[in-house]
């Protein structure tokens, strides 16, 4: 009986999930198809900043503005993940014109097609767990879309 009751009242209690990331320059995060914020730290890519959501994640996705030579994303997550080449994240880079091919964000969006992330750096930000690397594609113009199956 004890163990049908927790089972019973864990399924109700709510699941956070979070993820620690920034960008350089600018990134839009949605989880699960649903957006969720436009950066607040004003483009400052050595200021990371909390997303979270109520629920367990499917798919993230992640529209990166780029400025400059150099720039991508880099996060870790409450799953104890962090973004990497090898973490499952596919990003694939467009000009700052293009219009991407919805629903790209949502979870059953096929994603095979599309070219696994690649590893720019190592640069360090305080708040994200130092495993992780900095990703995108190295196709990336100004514009680049990324997302991970959870």
């Amino acid at each position: 009986m004890f163990l049908f009751l927790f089972c019973f009242l864990s399924n109700l209690v709510p699941v956070l999930s979070w993820a620690m990331l920034t960008a350089r320059n600018y990134a839009r995060v949605w989880i699960n198809g649903k957006y969720i914020s436009w950066p607040r730290n004003n483009g400052k890519w050595n200021i990371a900043q909390n997303y979270t959501f109520e629920g367990h994640w499917k798919v993230m996705a992640v529209t990166i503005l780029g400025i400059g030579l150099r720039w991508g994303f880099v996060a870790s997550f409450s799953d104890g993940s962090v973004t990497s080449a090898t973490s499952g994240w596919k990003c694939t880079g467009k000009l700052w014109w293009y219009q991407p091919q919805f629903p790209w964000s949502e979870v059953d969006f096929d994603d095979n097609h599309w070219p696994k992330a690649d590893e720019f750096n190592d640069t360090k930000v305080d708040g994200i767990d130092r495993k992780a690397k900095w990703i995108g594609s190295r196709f990336g113009f100004s514009f680049m879309l990324c997302r991970r199956k959870f």
